[in-house]
């Protein structure tokens, strides 16, 4: 875990410790292999020393796996986790000892030399371990129970193959021998270890709180131990005696740093956040009392706990009068309940608010005050109220009603020219004309207070339907009249009607509006696309009709451009000789067909129309007969098709229908009688007889013969291939369905 300082450096006292015991060990090292106690008087200090590094270890585990929701750091888990799994080996290692009851199998120096060298392995690899991992959180900390059950898992392990499978393992101790090299070379690598170690953490970098020089030092003190391990020559000698103290106060020195870390640092931060906290508060309150403005504090129950001098000036009341609940005491009875609903949805969602107010000062009067208040969190975000301040704003009040009337016009004429821009743009983003009725409806509201309509030209030209209207005007006006009946139409002008009514009244009007009103002809290069009508308000008479001026021109130059683009598509989607659709248009409806086919297990039928020896007709008579020709069975597909059937010209002289909902048998016996009456047909250009023509058919359908477009297509015309090679005039079904 990354911190704001470097590792914590090394007490004094800690390093005359580890000076002292490095310099003890040549000279200990020198002395002989002195027997200070029997082997039965070693035991029990032997115990001792044992379940007191056993104890420090688990009290190490305890107070990391205690503190891991707040220190989720991988080498601080994984040195409790070790030190535990350590512990339980020496268990093992101390119940396994000469003189101690048979655990499970017999006690002996080897059975206890076994656990001895797998727990200080574990050690110095936890340590090791510890040295290398980055001092960083854990990406996902909700699996430390996942560590602790693999350690536990390596602990097992090795009390299984200590018990019951020790004859694996190479001797490490021979009767009347004494230890072995394998003994001596396994204390060696697990001096390496721990040595190792010390150095890697000594030599850590990056900004650590945790007590690395601390944990160097016990790593190294370890490394000490070892040496005696290597050099005594019975289990009762000095050297092996003071190897187990220099082994507890190695683990003693673990402790001490992981409780450092774990639990010493979090309160020494504890206590400097409170301090600092005490002292900040101190300052914010001198602040406050020197600060111009109006300030109070608030609890999380919307109690007020603290005003500062000026407002107290202000209302003229004291600190006991105002908390609590005494400060809405002066607050203006119509602003009361206002005010008590914004503290309150604020003091809900932990939101910042703004208000205004009146409150009663200390001369009598209210004045208006414009007040602020933000939520309160402490360092772990715990919610504590609220602070507040508030400024006289009276002045500003009074000059604000003065140019009220100036905003007002102002904000209404930005909407009125923004919704107009806004109309130009949603009418150009409509797919078709009537999509956008309801949005110049929609628009006409916001910018018009009164009832107004529009009406767009039927299709013969006689006369005008009205599409959209707003505010009410569906009561004043006929849903259909003719050109004649409005007289903006007839003189092709704006037409005015003034209270006065000084001009004739629209025919197409039930009862003419009070205030007068506007029908405004919309016309786009000499083509009459509609009209708008719009009741009169009671006010902004002269303002209000450059408005619908502008508004209208926006609807006007919007219908006509949707209009163009309709005409446009049209254009592109049909073919220009036959009136046909072209190929185009069957590739963007065939898959909608199929897929809603699909969806609704129904059939759809696909043909394949070819003309027979059409180039004949163009060798022959020109490609005028031939046109003439195409246009022809153009009409002649159309007279004969449901208006849900499709007719396209593929290409040349080549047609496919689409037949929507018929199945095989149904579209078999239409298109043979569009065959037979293709064959009657005499066609003629110019006074010129062509002669009859045929036509060869190919058939699919689906999803029988195929459920895609292409591979129905491909049916069909394989279909059409074998109706012109088997003598044409003919019609051949797929070959899935024949």
């Amino acid at each position: 875990m990354q911190q704001s300082s470097t590792s914590a450096p090394l007490s004094l006292r800690r390093k005359r410790l580890g000076l002292l015991l490095t310099l003890l060990v040549p000279v200990v090292a020198a002395l002989p292999p002195l027997r200070i106690f029997s082997p039965t008087g070693y035991l029990p200090l032997h115990t001792l020393l044992e379940f007191t590094s056993i104890m420090v270890s688990v009290m190490a585990f305890a107070v990391v796996w205690n503190v891991r929701q707040r220190i989720a750091v991988a080498p601080y888990l994984v040195l409790g986790c070790g030190l535990l799994a350590a512990a339980l080996i020496d268990i093992g290692h101390t119940l396994s000892y000469a003189g101690m009851p048979d655990l499970i199998t017999p006690s002996s120096p080897e059975k206890a030399i076994n656990f001895w060298l797998a727990g200080r392995t574990v050690t110095g690899a936890t340590l090791l371990a510890v040295a290398l991992l980055p001092w960083q959180p854990l990406q996902r900390p909700q699996r430390a129970p996942w560590l602790l059950v693999a350690v536990l898992g390596i602990a097992a392990g090795v009390w299984w193959v200590g018990l019951f499978h020790s004859h694996l393992l190479p001797a490490t101790f021979i009767p009347g021998y004494g230890l072995t090299g394998t003994k001596r070379v396994g204390e060696l690598l697990i001096i390496l270890l721990h040595s190792g170690a010390a150095l890697a953490l000594w030599r850590h970098h990056g900004d650590v709180e945790a007590d690395l020089k601390g944990l160097a030092l016990a790593a190294w003190v370890l490394a000490l131990a070892e040496i005696y391990f290597v050099l005594y020559a019975t289990v009762n000698d000095l050297h092996n005696l003071v190897g187990h103290l220099y082994r507890a106060i190695g683990v003693l020195l673990l402790y001490r740093a992981v409780f450092s870390y774990g639990v010493v640092l979090p309160y020494a931060r504890l206590e400097a956040t409170e301090r600092a906290l005490r002292e900040s508060e101190e300052r914010f309150r001198t602040m406050a009392d020197s600060a111009p403005v109006l300030l109070w504090i608030a609890d999380t129950q919307q109690s007020f706990s603290w005003f500062n001098r000026r407002w107290l000036e202000f209302t003229g009341r004291t600190q006991a009068q105002e908390v609590g609940e005494g400060r809405m005491e002066g607050v203006h009875p119509d602003d009361r309940a206002r005010c008590l609903a914004i503290y309150g949805v604020a003091f809900e969602r932990r939101e910042p608010f703004e208000m205004e107010y009146r409150l009663l000062n200390a001369d009598g009067d209210y004045r208006w005050l414009v007040e602020h208040g933000v939520p309160r969190f402490d360092p772990e975000g715990e919610f504590l109220g609220f602070i507040g301040s508030g400024n006289d704003i009276t002045g500003r009040r009074a000059s604000e009603q003065q140019l009220g009337r100036y905003v007002t016009e102002l904000k209404r004429h930005d909407l009125e020219v923004t919704t107009i821009n806004q109309l130009s743009d949603l009418i150009l983003s409509c797919v078709a004309e009537p999509e956008a009725y309801p949005i110049i409806a929609q628009s006409a509201r916001q910018i018009f207070s009164a009832a107004g309509a529009l009406a767009v030209s039927l299709a013969d030209g006689s006369g005008f339907s009205v599409v959209a209207h707003w505010n009410g005007a569906e009561r004043q006006t006929e849903a259909e009249f003719p050109l004649d009946a409005c007289w903006a139409m007839r003189r092709g002008q704006i037409h005015e009607v003034t209270p006065e009514r000084t001009s004739p009244i629209c025919d197409h009007l039930h009862t003419p509006p009070g205030h007068g009103y506007l029908c405004i002809p919309l016309t786009v290069r000499g083509e009459q696309l509609g009209l708008i009508y719009l009741a009169a308000p009671s006010e902004r008479r002269t303002a209000w009709r450059q408005v619908a001026e502008s508004f209208a021109d926006a609807v006007k130059l919007g219908l006509s451009n949707l209009r163009l683009r309709e005409s446009l598509r049209q254009q592109a989607l049909r073919d220009p000789l036959t009136g046909l659709f072209n190929r185009r248009y069957l590739e963007e409806t065939l898959p909608r067909d199929l897929h809603r086919n699909a969806r609704e297990e129904g059939e759809l039928a696909l043909a394949m129309l070819d003309l027979d020896h059409f180039k004949q007709v163009n060798d022959r008579f020109g490609h005028e007969a031939g046109d003439a020709v195409l246009r022809a069975v153009g009409q002649l597909l159309l007279s004969t098709l449901r208006r849900s059937d499709i007719a396209c010209r593929f290409g040349g002289e080549e047609f496919v229908l689409v037949l929507p909902g018929t199945g095989v048998g149904d579209a078999q016996r239409r298109l043979e009688a569009l065959r037979q009456q293709m064959a009657e047909n005499h066609f003629s250009h110019a006074g010129v007889a062509l002669g009859p023509l045929t036509i060869s058919i190919g058939l699919a359908c689906a999803p029988d013969d195929a459920d895609s477009p292409e591979a129905l297509i491909r049916a069909a015309d394989q279909a059409l291939y074998r109706a012109k090679n088997s003598g044409r005039n003919r019609l051949e079904l797929a070959a899935a369905v024949a």
